[in-house]
């Protein structure tokens, strides 16, 4: 943990909100800002300590000394704080202890307890007596010779007047010897959150593993659950009772690490429903020590009605009519001289019945001998897979996908989406065959005349995952689109692919072969070319879900808008982020300012180009500047001469991350303070100077606040000297006076 010795010069002034709750020696942390990455730090004898980091906008702390204890959270985008909390103030009441063990002694450890002297462990004799055992200074103690299963207590004192005088916390812990985790010394710490019968387990990334390996005990041994890259996972439908649990950390194949053996406690017995069209898949975690369980539905009268008897953790029920609300109940019983007798849990369970969707299809020719098989579907799936016949192509592990590349074929295809629960694999939805020859691919369809949407993708060496791109574009549901493609001077087979596209869709997909001037100028001439009454752009690795710009258009038609805004998703690995969701209504057209005066509220969330839609005529009239950080001057300066603006919902567009990792913004953020610094207020300046005078209020109100949250993060007065000289425009801002956090923040520079 890095110790730092000024806390002012690390912490920036914006205030993140933060709750709290405890649970015996545990914290959980909550928060509802926006970042690439929180940093959780603690303080200790005055001094802070970075204690660990999320992803989440929340955090499980562990094992908190009894007492009281103070946090800050910090957020940070790029590597950059962009927002910090106050300190919070948590106290613990509960003393808790743990394990850990080889095949020669059981490591215990607790939390600190304030202003001890020491610690009494007791250990439960065969009388069920608690006897005094062994006495220690420290918060942990090894343990040598123990039988397979003990029982301990834990007590701390002080001593006063050469007496020990025990405080009240007290902790009780069973500990259950298991070889497994007989490997290196090196141990780390579990952190257990039930959650009814599923368990989230955490624990703190060791140095140099790859992958971490899952454990559970199942009678007299441990067996392997889950091998996962992150360090936490989600055990779901555990069964009643004690369960224990551990981890191992590995380096390829040799384990480098583990944790103690945690026990935990389910309490809840829990039943989940499958709609299967017509047919009901109910599920429920395991009982132990019963014959068997009871199905109930209710009837009419509100009445549950037993129907049905199973041994297993499951049934399948058939014969439901479509469009039935069903509710049923779970019933555990052992059996008593030929009659049941049933347990004090239960589990119920509510069903709406109804024909399984219908995914929508369609398949386009791609690049490199490939088709490119599209789709639809609005539904909560696990996964897909594509069928030939009675033959799997493909299976695609991702609820969310919607495009998949398949070598050519003029077969049929069946997209089946389905759920996965326990060991088995449940299709819940299907499309109607599609191929090639169908008459929704795009080769089939009659040529447009007019075009609603211009697609704007400036490319620059993306021969490995262009065709990606513009295969999403091809299989939208919206068919009067056109597609331009603005390579920027490529160096490898881009160029190629953009040709192979433009002879394969001569209505739809226009080139522009150009040397290299940046994305900007590339865009520019994308503008310049665009036919579509509206415009839109993706940059060349990123993905439009099928129904995106139907929506977007359908949207900013009806409330005849200037622009129309949706949510996207952030995919880094396999992790879908949700970014830029905001909480305007849907189907009415809203001022802009409104939008306006949110940019930079959280960073960079709300300044991408490719979520929106615009009216043609406008981006035409207000192309982009030819500078660093494109993005960030154009977004408020095309905002500043709109009128009107939609919002929908529906996650439209798909920014990946994983594909290129390597961006511009990556070089950008290797250069100095001061040259970024330089290039930013650049890019500010340019939205400042060429934005509509209407809102020059408003333009000075985003950029202060910018400037105020970069300069604290990146330590340069020269973002606070930018301030002050636009102190004449900000005295008396009616957007700087509503903002009752920033007026404060942005006082000091105002004088």
């Amino acid at each position: 943990m890095a110790l730092m010795d000024n806390i002012k010069s690390l912490f920036g002034k914006k205030k993140i909100k933060v709750g709290y709750n405890v649970k015996n020696a545990s914290v959980y942390l909550e928060w509802n800002s926006k970042a690439e990455l929180f940093k959780i730090y603690q303080k200790i004898k005055n001094n802070w300590y970075e204690f660990c980091i999320t992803y989440d906008n929340a955090v499980r702390i562990d094992f908190c000394p009894v007492g009281v204890t103070v946090f800050k959270v910090c957020a940070f985008n790029g590597g950059e704080l962009i927002c910090e909390s106050d300190e919070i103030s948590v106290k613990v009441n509960t003393l808790e202890i743990n394990y850990a063990q080889d095949d020669e002694k059981v490591h215990l450890f607790w939390n600190k307890t304030g202003g001890t002297d020491g610690y009494k462990i007791y250990k439960k004799s065969g009388d069920a007596l608690y006897t005094g055992y062994k006495e220690t200074k420290k918060n942990e103690i090894y343990l040598y010779g123990l039988p397979e299963e003990s029982e301990f207590k834990i007590k701390p004192f002080k001593n006063v007047e050469g007496e020990k005088v025990f405080k009240r916390a007290v902790s009780k812990m069973s500990v259950v010897k298991d070889v497994l985790f007989t490997c290196p010394d090196t141990f780390f710490g579990l952190l257990a959150i039930p959650e009814k019968s599923n368990i989230s387990l955490m624990w703190k990334p060791v140095k140099g593993a790859d992958s971490y390996k899952v454990y559970q005990k199942s009678g007299d041994k441990f067996d392997e659950t889950d091998c996962v890259k992150s360090n936490q996972v989600i055990i779901k439908h555990l069964p009643l009772g004690d369960v224990y649990l551990g981890v191992r950390a590995f380096k390829g194949d040799e384990c480098i690490a583990h944790s103690y053996i945690l026990r935990t406690e389910i309490q809840t017995m829990e039943v989940f429903p499958v709609n299967l069209d017509k047919k009901v898949y109910l599920y429920w975690n395991k009982v132990s020590n019963i014959d068997g369980y009871r199905i109930y539905k209710k009837n009419e009268k509100n009445e549950f009605v037993g129907f049905k008897n199973v041994t297993e953790e499951e049934v399948f029920l058939d014969n439901i009519k479509s469009g039935e609300k069903c509710e049923f109940k779970v019933k555990p019983f052992k059996m008593v001289d030929g009659v049941r007798d049933f347990t004090k849990v239960n589990a119920k369970c509510k069903v709406d019945v109804y024909m399984s969707s219908e995914i929508n299809a369609v398949i386009n020719e791609a690049f490199g001998n490939k088709i490119a098989v599209s789709w639809i579907f609005d539904g909560n799936v696990d996964g897909y897979e594509i069928f030939s016949g009675e033959k799997s192509i493909l299976n695609i592990e991702d609820g969310f996908a919607h495009i998949a590349l398949l070598d050519y074929s003029e077969e049929s295809f069946v997209i089946k989406g389905y759920k996965k629960v326990r060991d088995k694999v449940l299709y819940t939805c299907e499309s109607k065959p599609v191929s090639v020859l169908s008459k929704n691919n795009r080769l089939n369809m009659k040529p447009c005349k007019k075009y609603k949407v211009s697609v704007i993708i400036p490319s620059y060496n993306s021969e490995d995952y262009i065709s990606r791109s513009i295969s999403t574009v091809l299989g939208s549901d919206l068919e009067e689109l056109e597609l331009i493609v603005v390579d920027d001077g490529s160096s490898d087979n881009t160029k190629g692919i953009i040709e192979w596209y433009c002879e394969k869709y001569p209505c739809y997909v226009k080139k522009i072969f150009k040397e290299n001037g940046g994305v900007a100028d590339a865009r520019n001439h994308g503008i310049a070319a665009a036919q579509g009454e509206y415009s839109t752009f993706m940059d060349n690795d990123d993905m439009i879900r099928p129904d995106g710009y139907s929506a977007l258009y359908n949207a900013i038609k009806k409330t005849k808008s200037d622009i129309a805004i949706a949510p996207l998703f952030r995919i880094d690995s396999d992790q879908y982020t949700p970014r830029h969701v905001l909480k305007f209504k849907e189907n009415i057209a809203h001022d802009i300012d409104d939008y306006l005066k949110l940019i930079y509220s959280d960073g960079y969330n709300n300044i991408g180009v490719w979520n929106k839609l615009y009216k043609t005529s406008l981006v035409q009239k207000h192309p982009f500047g030819l500078l660093a950080y494109e993005d960030v001057s154009w977004t408020p300066y095309i905002l500043s001469w709109a009128d009107k603006f939609c919002y929908i919902h529906k996650m439209c567009y798909e920014w990946d991350r994983k594909i290129r990792p390597e961006t511009f913004s990556n070089v950008l953020s290797n250069r100095s303070a001061k040259e970024k610094f330089e290039e930013r207020y650049q890019a500010f300046r340019f939205f400042l100077d060429n934005g509509n005078p209407k809102r020059k209020d408003c333009l000075y109100y985003i950029m202060a606040k910018r400037l105020f949250n970069q300069g604290g993060a990146a330590k340069y007065e020269g973002y606070f000297d930018a301030i002050r000289n636009m102190a004449p425009h900000l005295k008396d801002n009616k957007y700087l006076k509503e903002d009752t956090e920033y007026s404060k923040l942005l006082a000091p520079y105002l004088t």
